[in-house]
């Protein structure tokens, strides 16, 4: 060919010709139905909780076909599924579809669509296809699990379920803010199947994970706000499970939108970065430069001229057409508010596909390209063009206000300056409501409404220092962690993420106070002027900023004077405990009579009790026990005992724990490791069934190795705690005093360097502390939490897991026990604040 067809078609004329309007608040996600009509159908779903389908004849009247309802919450996203190979059997009649929906209540659903061939009416010719009607929706599975909003819902039409026959089940993915991505089998026959146990989940995002799409070959991806998008494939052979098998981190800020490219092994990408970028097979990545602000959606599709054109949706208000191969910008559609979504819909009317775009104002608006005329109407258009003209101006004048709005005295408006949206988000109006009160609102993009954050009140307490008019908002709840502080802010940092808690005291430093909000996000420092200016603005600073805050954030102020008077009372430990107490006559008593019934090749000689009652005294005494008893008939003697049977052997290791407690017990401890087999042993011990005495004399002989001998402390630690995980269930108080206490050593330990894994470690401590806090069992819980406090010093992977395993909850049950496990809880509210 001599020329390409797009190169002079660089730009279309999209126009208005559609509203679809029936929701209430946002259409925040698009999905074409690709059922076989003259018109469309187009899924969208709604902040105000409802999926909505639309059919739409081009030139006739459109209406809603079905209101799918069942979640509790806005629905994020939607997404079509064809339904699988259908039965190309004429008379079958109808078709079965599904509908994929992701919801801020944490749930994802499954929704089956039916559509039934239409009888033909009265005159109508039967040869023309009558068209197919919609008869039915109802929900095929809710899938619950994610421990925040679900972001997407997406079948996976190009993975077979393990074992089914391809028309039985179908793999769904489903993506959160949680982070998390988790694949389902939702059978295609179900019907209000609750299901909570996914096929599979995967992690490796480090940020909420925000959309998903399948790629021509299969492949998944995924993009996270960690600004990443990463590509999974799953496995061939017997494991059917997806592995990453690319990381793409071109984009500067959260991935917000995928879409796959027709006919190719490539996909788009649209970004909080403003940017819409598209990959090929090679991983090269285009970039498409136009928004001037968050890009939400984007999509793709072939036109009839075969080539491939794009679409985005944008919170600069506008949706942009794209030539999908040279990254140009075809078309800019303003619209009447921010534009969530995006669609584009082949049609036999045009060569290039419809464009359905949904809006803040809960309108879908359908646009078309060189449509005959007379399919346009121009009420439509005007009102529309008005509207689009009213939000501009709308603009302009929010961001004058934005600017006039000073740091120093607080600006008061007319209740009726809610009416404007908010220039950006986080923006703070004090407004005088008719009951003559003063209220502060902030402006949230994610819920597009000024959010009462309090009253404002003139402040009482120390008029003479702050000078009269000094004000505060007064947030409704003013609890944070625990603690009572004078504000707790709600700060939307980014749509897509639950706000952030900002606590704050009068007369603290704001540079402190931003500090630690951001270091307790981990949000960039370059954030921390803007939060600074949001506290002096809210707690109605009225000096010069500068005068009040030196920039020396040293200055007199102590940002934790609250928190320091309760320095941490427990956390982290550094030493391991032992357990000491010993009676010594009744231990020796019992070995003597054990002794006496063994036969004689396990029977220990009068010098070899002789030497194990020397050692135990010298230990006791805290005297080196190598210098004075002899090592080499100690270890003949634990030789012989050890190998007794179970029931009797307990003595012998609580002899040996009380001599790990000697001056030089790591010479000891390497002589008898070197002579006997003690870890086989050990192990051996606490293999099912064993004697509670044997689980007690195990576990404190453990914690005092800790001391001894990290070295056998740490080869002990993954096969004692797998055969004793149950420990924490145990019925016997000193059994599940000695398991919180090694499990604390080990944390100790694992702070020392030591080669132990402490995820395994947190989570089996975290079991344990919990159990302990419901049986009210003081002592063992106490330890559990100081192990758990230790682990998380300093280390924030294992503060997220914490978090995650629900150490908030379990942290405020234990603070109503009062004494130091009030104390300990403190701590650990301290640690997860400053992580």
């Amino acid at each position: 060919h001599h020329h390409h067809h797009h190169h002079h078609q660089m730009s279309c004329d999209y126009k208005l010709f559609q509203e679809l309007r029936g929701h209430d608040e946002d259409v925040r996600s698009l999905a074409r139905v690709e059922i076989e009509a003259d018109g469309f159908r187009v899924a969208s779903s709604s902040r105000d909780k409802s999926v909505r389908v639309w059919r739409s004849e081009i030139g006739a009247a459109n209406d809603c076909e079905a209101v799918v309802l069942g979640h509790e919450d806005f629905v994020t996203s939607v997404t079509y599924y064809g339904g699988g190979p259908k039965d190309t059997k004429q008379g079958s009649g109808g078709d079965t579809s599904f509908l994929a929906t992701g919801s801020r209540d944490k749930t994802a659903r499954i929704w089956r669509l039916r559509y039934e061939e239409a009888a033909a009416k009265d005159g109508e010719s039967t040869s023309t296809s009558p068209g197919l009607e919609f008869s039915l929706c109802e929900c095929a599975a809710v899938l619950r699990g994610h421990r925040y909003q679900v972001t997407a819902a997406l079948v996976l039409e190009r993975s077979q379920p393990e074992g089914s026959e391809p028309k039985g089940s179908f793999l769904v993915a489903t993506a959160s803010l949680d982070g998390v991505v988790r694949i389902w089998k939702v059978g295609a026959d179900d019907v209000e199947r609750e299901q909570d146990k996914p096929v599979q989940v995967i992690s490796d995002h480090e940020g909420p994970v925000l959309c998903l799409c399948e790629l021509e070959d299969g492949t998944l991806a995924s993009g996270s706000g960690d600004s990443s998008i990463r590509l999974w494939k799953r496995a061939s052979g017997s494991d059917k499970t997806f592995h990453c098998v690319g990381v793409q981190k071109e984009h500067t800020d959260t991935v917000r939108s995928l879409a796959s490219l027709p006919g190719e092994i490539g996909y788009l990408s649209a970004s909080h970065d403003t940017t819409v970028r598209s990959w090929g097979a090679s991983g090269a990545a285009k970039v498409f430069m136009g928004h001037s602000a968050l890009v939400y959606d984007v999509k793709a599709t072939r036109t009839a001229a075969g080539t491939v054109i794009a679409a985005s949706a944008s919170e600069d208000c506008t949706c942009r057409v794209w030539d999908a191969e040279s990254g140009q910008c075809m078309q800019v559609l303003e619209m009447p508010g921010c534009a969530w979504a995006v669609d584009l819909v082949p049609t036999s009317r045009s060569p290039l596909p419809l464009l359905v775009a949904g809006t803040s104002d809960g309108v879908v608006r359908v646009f078309g390209q060189s449509l005959e005329d007379g399919l346009l109407d121009e009420n439509l258009v005007a009102a529309f063009d008005a509207a689009v003209a009213e939000r501009k101006a709308g603009d302009s004048k929010a961001q004058d206000a934005a600017q006039g709005h000073s740091p120093q005295g607080l600006k008061v408006e007319d209740i009726s300056a809610l009416k404007d949206p908010g220039a950006k988000d986080g923006q703070v109006k004090t407004v005088r409501d008719t009951d003559g009160k003063t209220y502060a609102y902030q402006w949230s993009v994610i819920s597009l409404k000024w959010e009462c954050v309090g009253e404002v009140v003139a402040g009482p307490e120390d008029p003479a220092s702050t000078g009269a008019g000094a004000s505060s908002v007064v947030a409704p709840d003013k609890m944070f962690d625990g603690q009572h502080y004078d504000f707790v802010f709600d700060v939307d940092v980014q749509d897509g993420v639950p706000p952030l808690k900002l606590p704050y005291n009068r007369g603290e430093n704001p540079y402190e106070a931003a500090d630690r909000f951001l270091l307790a996000h981990s949000l960039p420092q370059s954030y921390r002027e803007q939060v600074v200016q949001f506290i002096i603005q809210n707690t109605g600073g009225t000096q010069e900023p500068s005068a009040a805050v030196p920039m020396d954030v040293t200055a007199n102020v102590d940002p934790y004077a609250r928190t320091r008077a309760a320095a941490a009372y427990h956390v982290p430990l550094s030493d391991c405990l032992r357990f000491e107490q010993c009676k010594k006559d009744s231990m020796m008593s019992k070995i003597r009579e054990f002794n006496e019934g063994q036969g004689q090749e396990m029977r220990m000689s009068d010098a070899h009790l002789g030497c194990l009652d020397k050692a135990v005294v010298l230990s006791l005494q805290r005297r080196p026990v190598a210098e004075e008893a002899d090592l080499g008939v100690l270890v003949e003697a634990l030789n012989l005992s050890l190998l007794w049977e179970k029931e009797k052997m307990f003595p012998i290791l609580d002899a040996l724990r009380i001599i790990l407690l000697c001056v030089d017990s790591e010479a000891v401890m390497s002589r008898v490791i070197e002579g006997c087999p003690l870890f086989d042993i050990v192990v051996k011990a606490v293999d099912h069934p064993r004697p509670t005495a044997i689980e007690v004399t195990v576990l404190r002989l453990a914690c005092n190795a800790c001391v001894a001998s990290p070295s056998f402390a740490q080869s002990l630690f993954e096969p004692l705690l797998n055969s004793m995980a149950e420990s924490c269930k145990s019925k016997s108080k000193p059994v599940r005093l000695a398991w919180s206490t090694l499990l604390l050593n080990c944390a100790v330990l694992v702070k020392g360097k030591a080669e132990i894994d402490p995820t395994l470690l947190l989570s089996y401590t975290f079991q344990a502390a919990s159990e302990y806090v419901d049986v009210l069992d003081m002592d063992s819980s106490f330890r559990a939490l100081v192990g758990l406090g230790t682990l998380m010093t300093n280390d924030s992977s294992t503060r997220a897991l914490a978090k995650d395993l629900g150490l908030d909850a379990l942290v405020s049950k234990a603070k109503q026990l009062g004494g130091r496990m009030s104390e300990v809880s403190s701590d650990l509210q301290n640690i997860l604040r400053s992580s």
